[in-house]
Formats: C-alpha cells, sequence, structure tokens
C-alpha cells in the first residue's frame, strides 16, 4: 500500500491557546535590537502511513477423504432401489454416473450394475488459526441454546440466514461445537472476521498525547478509509487533547464498559452493540471479551467494525486498537 499522506488540520479554537502572539509595536527597534519572540508550537496532526506486511490469519490444511460413487443405469431393474439407498445414506445426486462414467472419470470397469465403489479425494480445507468458543449461543436454534454439533453445522451449512457468506469456505466440520456456537453468534451479529492478510494502518501523531478523542479521531478516518469512502471534514470534527490525563488507560477501559459514549466536540457518537462483554485490563493491554461492535456515525454514515481489543505501550507512546472487519490501527507519537 502506498503511504497514505492524510493530515487532518484540527479546529482553530484548539489551537487558540497555542496561536502566534501579538508583535509589539517597538518589535524591531531603531537601535538594531530585536524582540525575543515565544517559540511556536506546531500544530496538532495525524498522518495515516501503512504499516509492515502481515501474514493471513487463514491457515490451509490437505485433507483425504473418501468419495462414494454409484454406478447405475436406465434398463437396471434393482437401479432404482439402489439409488433410493444410497440417497439416503447421505449419497450425492451428482455421483450417480452410468458405467461409461465410471470408466472415464475413474477407470473402473464395471461389469454389472448397480454397483458401488469409493474413491480417495484430496481436500485442501482453510481454516482461521483460532477462533473463539461459546458454552452456549445468545441466538437460539428453534429454541436450543446448546444444540447438537450435527445440527448446528447443518443449519450454518444450509440455514437461510448464513449461506453465501465467506466462512462457508472454512472446514466447519472440524470444528468443535462450541466453536460453532460463537460462528453462529457471531454472524447473527454481523461480526465474524475475515482474517485476511490485510497490514496495519498506522495513525501518527504530532503535537499531541493519546487521548480517546484521539483514538476516536482516528477511528473515525480509519473506518472511511477501510470502506472506500472519503474521509469527514476536518476542522471542528475533531478535538485533540494535548494534555493527556495519566488515568487514559483507565478512563479508556471505563468508556469501552458502556453501551454508548459520545464526543461532542468532535461530533462523533459511538455506540457498542451487543450484551454483556468483559473489559480487562492487563499491563500493555485491555481485553474486551466478547469483541465489541464499534458503529462510528456522522452526517447521516454508519459504519461498523468489530474491537477485540487495545494494546499499549508502558509510556502510551503508541496505542494499537485491535479490529475485525477492518486493518487494526496503530496510533503512535511522533
Amino acid at each position: 500500500m502506498n503511504i497514505i499522506a492524510l493530515i487532518l488540520v484540527l479546529d482553530a479554537s484548539i489551537l487558540a491557546s497555542m496561536s502566534q502572539p501579538d508583535l509589539p509595536d517597538d518589535f524591531q527597534k531603531s537601535s538594531g535590537e530585536s524582540v525575543a519572540v515565544e517559540q511556536i508550537k506546531p500544530a496538532p496532526s495525524i498522518t495515516f502511513e501503512a504499516g509492515p506486511p502481515v501474514k493471513s490469519g487463514i491457515v490451509e490444511t490437505k485433507s483425504t477423504v473418501k468419495e462414494r460413487w454409484l454406478v447405475s443405469e436406465p434398463w437396471c431393474r434393482n437401479c432404482p432401489a439402489a439409488k433410493s439407498r444410497f440417497k439416503a445414506s447421505g449419497g450425492k445426486d451428482e455421483n450417480i454416473i452410468s458405467i461409461a462414467d465410471a470408466l472415464r472419470l475413474h477407470g473402473k470397469v464395471i461389469d454389472s450394475v448397480p454397483r458401488e465403489y469409493t474413491t480417495d479425494k484430496e481436500l485442501t480445507l482453510l481454516n482461521p488459526a483460532e477462533y473463539r468458543s461459546a458454552e452456549k449461543m445468545e441466538v437460539p436454534l428453534d429454541g436450543s441454546s446448546r444444540p447438537g454439533k450435527d445440527r448446528i453445522l447443518k443449519h450454518l451449512r444450509t440455514g437461510g440466514p448464513h449461506q453465501g457468506k465467506h466462512w462457508q469456505a472454512w472446514g466447519l466440520e472440524s470444528w468443535s461445537a462450541e466453536q460453532l456456537y460463537a460462528l453462529h453468534d457471531d454472524d447473527h451479529a454481523e461480526s465474524v472476521p475475515t482474517f485476511e492478510a490485510e497490514p496495519p494502518v498506522v495513525a501518527a501523531v504530532s503535537g499531541a498525547q493519546l487521548t480517546p478523542d484521539v483514538l476516536a479521531a482516528a477511528l473515525a478516518v480509519h473506518l472511511h478509509q477501510s470502506q472506500g469512502l472519503p474521509a469527514p471534514a476536518f476542522g471542528s470534527l475533531f478535538d485533540i487533547s494535548v494534555d493527556a490525563p495519566d488515568s487514559v488507560v483507565t478512563s479508556l477501559a471505563a468508556m469501552l464498559s458502556k453501551q454508548s459514549v459520545e464526543f461532542p466536540n468532535s461530533g462523533l457518537a459511538i455506540s457498542w452493540k451487543g450484551g454483556d462483554r468483559t473489559i480487562s485490563v492487563a499491563p500493555g493491554r485491555i481485553q474486551i471479551t466478547p469483541g465489541a461492535t464499534v458503529s462510528a456515525q456522522k452526517f447521516g454514515v454508519s459504519l461498523s467494525t468489530t474491537l477485540r481489543g487495545v494494546a499499549h505501550a508502558d509510556d502510551l507512546s503508541w496505542m494499537t486498537l485491535e479490529l475485525d472487519g477492518a486493518p487494526d490501527l496503530t496510533v503512535r507519537l511522533k
């Protein structure tokens, strides 16, 4: 990705205290003596750029399975009953073939029908390196929050709300029932990650320290960019506090535990959709379980992603927002 040079010009009212002072009338005296002028601080800004490349979170594995075939002919008296038994036992319609097809496809010489045989088929399975588990489903299936694995697997594969999703390419048959429960809830919440190999984005902050306002401003622009939308208007949209409180990590964790939060000075409202969640604060990290669906709304445009956690340096020189549905966003001080 080419470096995105996007400088956010902040509202003039935010910078009033840092604006250039009025020069005295005798700034340049006749004697040639100059009056010292206070050094003007640079305007706070955020520059977006691509981060280092990362590996995909999807793992490919090879697996060999047995594939069943039934050889049948229209003139065969016993073939209709054999077809019924074949399909009732899980056989596929497309695997019912003729004598000529058996020879052409697999080199099998069939001298009588009906005849069933098997072949080895190599599959490429796609799976995330890891996926969360849930003891039960928040969205029940026919009244059950803990259906059997076969039942929830069939629903995920054939249920109307779940067809055509990107995760249908995953080898769900190898998953545990608890992982399928989690996938089911995540899909209903439209928060199933893609695990694509997208490089993280870095928002470099100059002239300010990291605060929730800074993170909210960077996240809003990041969401627009990840969806191919132009960045929102600048100016009074953003409010960057120059002095970050010592309790920024604690205040950020408290903010995430709420259902919604607003930034009046920036005109940005963010809501964390879903049920109860646990916010765990540990050295260098804020963990959110389950991930929070973050929806930012501005000027009639609503954009969403899932926030799984926030990693940070001890000195708060950087914070990384771990996102699903958009590349991770690292906000760091220049």
